[in-house]
């Protein structure tokens, strides 16, 4: 290795200026569709009043007080129906939004609604109120099914009203 020439390889850095040039996306550019136009999916327009029965489960309070509900009614687009679900209240936070979850059954199938209610300071419980619903899923012969209101909730010390308004013009 003595007689040998030592050359060190030498890599040259090379920077490009991209100014100028388009960077490509691999995300490709899509307009939303309306629910209106997805294959099989329906409005599904709920209405009508149920009752039910109210338990306060007891949970850790920084996660906000729960309310759990399961009751029936007869409501327009499901006929009779078994409810089961939640109020949530908030918890250890400076302020935010009551909320729940409720799951609306029939022999034909279930949607699930996603509940967004009134603005609460911090370790405020469920109240009674309006909540704005979003259908969130469904199965069976609501699987497609789309839809959007406001349900009126009564709460009672062991018992809630519920009373649902859909809005069709909301899709």
């Amino acid at each position: 290795m003595h007689g040998r020439d030592r050359r060190a390889n030498r890599v040259g850095v090379v920077v490009e200026s991209l100014e100028g040039r388009a960077m490509l996306s691999p995300v490709a550019a899509t307009a939303p569709v309306p629910t209106k136009l997805v294959m099989g999916a329906s409005y599904l327009d709920i209405r009508g009043s149920a009752l039910g029965s109210l338990k306060h489960p007891i949970g850790n309070p920084d996660g906000g007080k729960v309310d759990a509900i399961h009751g029936s009614g007869l409501l327009k687009g499901l006929g009779s129906t078994t409810i089961d679900g939640s109020l949530h209240g908030t918890g250890f936070i400076r302020s935010g939004h009551l909320s729940g979850t409720l799951t609306l059954s029939n022999a034909h199938g279930s949607v699930t609604l996603k509940l967004d209610g009134p603005a609460a300071k911090g370790f405020s419980p469920p109240t009674s109120g309006p909540y704005h619903f979003t259908i969130t899923s469904g199965t069976g012969a609501y699987a497609h099914d789309t839809g959007t209101g406001t349900v009126d909730v009564a709460l009672g010390s062991r018992y809630v009203g519920l009373s649902f308004r859909g809005d069709p013009k909301r899709t």
